[in-house]
């Protein structure tokens, strides 16, 4: 801090006398800083600090060059040509001052900027998943408030039931646009490649069947579905379990549509974790949806159709389904201790 005080002596009279480029300055660390106080997340003191100070510094570099230069250009007056030339550049000293400060507002900004980066994906992420909120508000909205039955028209039982949001969704909006995609996650599969379980979670599934070739980023919880009366299960998800219905008791802690590694998934309060980000399926279905996209988050809409983040061991604590449990194995209330997770999820929250 006594540094920053002696920075700040030395920058506010100027900023006093350059009012406008001061207001410019201040404005961009303000958007700086909104941007990493979006939902509820906040910097740190030191990271604070190192904002302003790098700023104030910079403010410093730009207040230096400017008093050389107008002090070489009064100089210039009184010296003969020769001498004049030599007054209106700068010497080699100057120059490598110049790019050491540089350098080292650089190092001092780049962690900061870096986690202004990743928070600004996870901004958009929410954006997009917003943007589906409204759709599956709008479907629901147009069936007396359930959703779709899951199945596929003319197509063999269990032909892809996961998926069967994109073909329910379709009519409701640009459904296969940006907002298919969460910025962390963008990269599509090439044309041959099947991308179930691939260990690759920054990249985007690609489903290819018959007819049908999908991509995205996001998926369902296939808990959600209002399947037939005269099916009993979805691809072995019993009906009875189904939510069908937006708005019920607790929506708010049930997800609908979040970030995946696949077009949807049914978890079970008993699917272990991930070994690594990005393990294969091996059956598990929790294995979608638990993956380190947004520091140890990922962002879900639920059936009440509001969206936040989702911490990723909080995947387990939610009400997937009708019988789940929220106090299972892998939950603080069933007795999981940090130790019991793999060490890539050791350290993040517990619920």
């Amino acid at each position: 801090m006594p540094a920053l005080s002696l920075v700040a002596d030395i920058t506010l009279p100027w900023a006093f006398s350059h009012p406008f480029t001061t207001l410019r300055v201040v404005a961009s660390c303000v958007d700086l800083l909104g941007i990493l106080s979006e939902n509820n997340e906040r910097l740190t003191l030191a990271e604070t600090d190192r904002i302003i100070m790098s700023t104030m510094c910079f403010v410093v570099v730009c207040l230096g060059l400017t008093i050389r230069l107008e002090w070489r250009a009064a100089m210039t007056a009184t010296k003969d040509a020769a001498s004049k030339s030599y007054l209106l550049g700068f010497t080699l000293i100057e120059l490598l001052v110049v790019i050491a400060i540089i350098a080292l507002l650089m190092a001092i900004l780049t962690p900061a900027l870096a986690r202004v980066k990743k928070q600004a994906k996870k901004v958009i992420c929410q954006s997009n998943l917003k943007q589906w909120g409204i759709i599956w508000s709008m479907y629901a909205d147009d069936h007396d408030g359930y959703f779709s039955d899951g199945v596929f028209p003319n197509k063999p039982v269990g032909w892809g039931e996961r998926s069967q949001w994109i073909y329910a969704l379709a009519p409701y909006g640009d459904t296969k646009g940006k907002i298919r995609f969460c910025p962390v996650a963008t990269k599509v599969p090439a044309e041959a490649v099947q991308a179930k379980g691939l260990p690759f979670p920054a990249t985007a599934w690609r489903w290819k069947w018959d007819e049908w070739d999908e991509c995205g980023s996001y998926g369902a919880n296939s808990w959600s579905y209002n399947p037939p009366p005269q099916r009993t299960a979805l691809q072995g998800r019993v009906s009875d379990k189904h939510w069908r219905r937006a708005h019920v008791k607790g929506a708010a802690n049930i997800p609908l549509f979040l970030d995946c590694r696949w077009p949807g998934g049914g978890p079970s309060q008993t699917d272990t974790p991930p070994a690594y980000d990005g393990e294969p399926y091996g059956g598990r279905e929790m294995a979608w949806f638990c993956t380190d996209r947004h520091q140890e988050s990922i962002n879900s809409i639920f059936l009440d159709f509001t969206a936040r983040r989702i911490g990723l061991k909080e995947l387990w604590a939610l009400k997937w389904h009708r019988t789940y449990d929220t106090n299972g194995p892998w939950t603080r209330g069933g007795g999981a201790l940090a130790e019991d997770w793999p060490e890539w999820m050791g350290n993040f929250k517990d619920y």
